[in-house]
């Protein structure tokens, strides 16, 4: 289990009301990301099927306009 995961569930509002046992069995569900500056983490239109957790760093978004077929 990831010691930045765990920590971020002891030290998060949104999950003070879980008990330490809930929040392993939480943490263990998460698998570490670790991306660098350049990297992209998913695109537009990608499925949906995961949650992800900001723990350290930055993300931007950006949307792909839209093109028209002529």
């Amino acid at each position: 289990m990831d010691e930045l995961v765990t920590n971020f569930f002891k030290q998060s509002l949104a999950f003070t009301s879980l008990d330490e046992e809930a929040r392993n069995q939480l943490s263990s569900k998460f698998t570490r990301v670790d991306l660098k500056a350049t990297e992209i983490l998913f695109n537009q239109g990608d499925p949906s099927e995961c949650v992800y957790l900001l723990i350290k760093g930055r993300l931007s978004a950006t949307l792909a306009a839209a093109v028209l077929a002529p």
